[in-house]
């Protein structure tokens, strides 16, 4: 009998809590024209930053689809974090698609409402969900779900997904990655399915041999990894915010990436190349780089150097 009571009560307490949070709420003025449907669940933040600084009163999240359907709405009304949100599933009783359906990814953007701009979906990135999918995004999980979402968006963010051939590739990301966001979180496609087996392997240029990689990447870094796909594979989309275009090089071999593809006349810190090669997964070949020939953001390439 206690642990009904019990249960009965964080029940009454969850349901005052998104009473209160949705009477105080503000109606969007930027993010507007969610279609309102019988079944929605919950989403909220208690960390919310633009640019690194909390989020204000006035300020917008808005919730759309992986279909690009806005689908629900909400404004901030205490700096760093934002109330419950209602994210709408697609109305069975209209013909057009208006939310989202069952198990379906959910993205975010973000408006500054002091600045008058807009955050996109890739601007945007999820610090932390209590409820991902198999690509590791919050979903649309049931009618009347509550579950808490953390946002940041930062200026200038970037998408790249990387191509995976059947054998070894060499490979590189114009970003560092999230701790944690190692192999098994980055190297695995939209569906979930992980595209690589044994370990990822880097080059530490100063020591000159190979450390294995565990649980973060870093920009520009040159890595291997083994794919055991039976033909050509792409990972999820990946995101973040890629530095300048410039490598630091060491004396002897390095193996490393442009944050941007380039001719390594144009990428900082090339000068002392003297060597540059790439290796062609879907060969399983290396090839020489010619001087004028760019540098392609996503692939590893040997660069050796006698300073």
């Amino acid at each position: 009998m206690m642990k009904t009571q019990t249960g009965w009560i964080m029940i009454a307490g969850v349901l005052l809590w998104l009473w209160a949070s949705l009477a105080s709420a503000a109606e969007p003025a930027h993010f507007t024209g969610v279609h309102r449907a019988a079944e929605y669940l919950f989403v909220y933040g208690t960390s919310l930053t633009i640019a690194g600084e909390p989020a204000q009163p006035g300020d917008e999240v808005g919730v759309v689809s992986a279909a690009g359907i806005l689908c629900g709405a909400g404004v901030v009304v205490e700096a760093g974090k934002y109330p419950a949100v209602s994210v709408y599933k697609d109305d069975p009783m209209t013909a057009a698609a208006d939310g989202a359906v069952a198990d379906e990814p959910l993205e975010f953007r973000l408006y500054d409402a002091s600045a008058d701009r807009e955050y996109g979906t890739l601007e945007t990135s999820v610090t932390f969900t209590e409820k991902q999918s198999a690509s590791g995004q919050p979903y649309w999980t049931g009618n009347f779900d509550v579950y808490r979402v953390d946002l940041a968006a930062v200026e200038g963010r970037e998408v790249v997904t990387l191509t995976l051939w059947p054998g070894w590739n060499l490979l590189s990301l114009p970003f560092d990655t999230e701790p944690g966001q190692g192999p098994a979180e980055v190297l695995r496609t939209a569906e979930g399915v992980v595209l690589y087996s044994g370990t990822v392997w880097r080059w530490d240029s100063r020591r000159q041999e190979y450390v294995a990689v565990h649980s973060q990447f870093r920009a520009t870094d040159g890595f291997w990894v083994y794919c055991p796909a039976p033909a050509m594979a792409t990972t999820k989309p990946l995101t973040g915010v890629a530095p300048p275009n410039k490598v630091t090089l060491n004396a002897k071999w390095n193996l490393l990436g442009p944050t941007r593809s380039a001719a390594r006349a144009e990428i900082e810190g090339m000068q002392t190349a003297q060597g540059i090669f790439r290796w062609a997964a879907d060969r399983q070949c290396y090839g020489a780089v010619d001087p004028g020939t760019p540098l392609k953001r996503g692939e590893g390439h040997w660069v050796y150097s006698r300073q």
